[in-house]
């Protein structure tokens, strides 16, 4: 078998993690967008809108989860608008909005502290790293790579909301894998969920190595069926799973 000569890695879970409760971020999220939409002269019921809004983002995920194809969250937002008696507000009230929403959140993700020391480790030894994504808002992943440091060694960084393509579709992943002009055998996928990840790069042909440092409960109903080649508790455990594969031929 070729050696690995890219790792492609997934954002959320892989390289950060969350320093907060996922039900008071969320909550928060929702709180500063209401606030910024009524700062705008929208006159929205509290209630009204958030029960709305997270209805309208549950169909979402639902969707695009089903279809493979990112439901971006700024047509979210429009769609809860419109069942509210706001129709077709100005592009530019909506993608505030989703920035607004995103602002809270973006403050408290963090990295795993051997995430940026793994990358290093990994770009000296020649690996080309990148990134794939799934995301309902491309400017939220741009941002947090750049607030984290992650920017400089993820080329390209593509994220479902901007490429329009969900995990677990293999063309996602071969949209990456092209640009790098490798073989999907020479690339490896490095990630925390085994329907995203895991079964994305095998149906794609890559090999996958699954990242255990936070549980990811999604995984239970999958565990029998979706078998990864490698698994690591850190990332920092990468390098030598590369080396040791590139030695027996693996």
């Amino acid at each position: 078998m070729r050696p690995v000569r890219g790792v492609i890695f997934d954002l959320g879970g892989t390289l950060m993690y969350l320093d907060a409760e996922w039900e008071e971020v969320h909550a928060r999220n929702v709180r500063n967008l209401l606030d910024f939409l009524r700062a705008e002269g929208l006159a929205l019921d509290a209630e009204a809108f958030t029960q709305t809004f997270h209805r309208q983002r549950e169909r979402a995920y639902e969707v695009a989860r089903a279809t493979r194809v990112e439901y971006p969250v700024q047509r979210t937002l429009d769609e809860t608008l419109l069942e509210l008696g706001y129709p077709h507000p100005d592009g530019s009230l909506l993608s505030q909005g989703v920035e607004a929403l995103f602002r809270y959140e973006e403050s408290r993700w963090r990295l795993f502290p051997d995430t940026l020391p793994t990358l290093e480790s990994l770009r000296r030894a020649g690996y080309r790293l990148g990134l794939l994504s799934n995301a309902s808002d491309d400017g939220f992943i741009q941002r947090l790579l750049r607030r984290l440091g992650l920017a400089p060694y993820l080329c390209p960084a593509l994220n479902s909301a901007g490429v329009g393509i969900r995990k677990p579709a293999p063309r996602l992943f071969r949209l990456l894998i092209e640009e790098w002009d490798l073989e999907p055998c020479e690339v490896a996928m490095v990630g925390d969920s085994l329907e995203a990840d895991i079964l994305g790069a095998q149906l794609a042909g890559m090999r996958s190595i699954l990242a255990l440092m936070h549980e990811n409960p999604a995984n239970d109903e999958l565990r029998a069926s979706v078998v990864p080649e490698a698994r690591v508790e850190s990332l920092s455990e990468l390098p030598e799973l590369l080396s040791t594969w590139a030695r027996e031929g693996a």
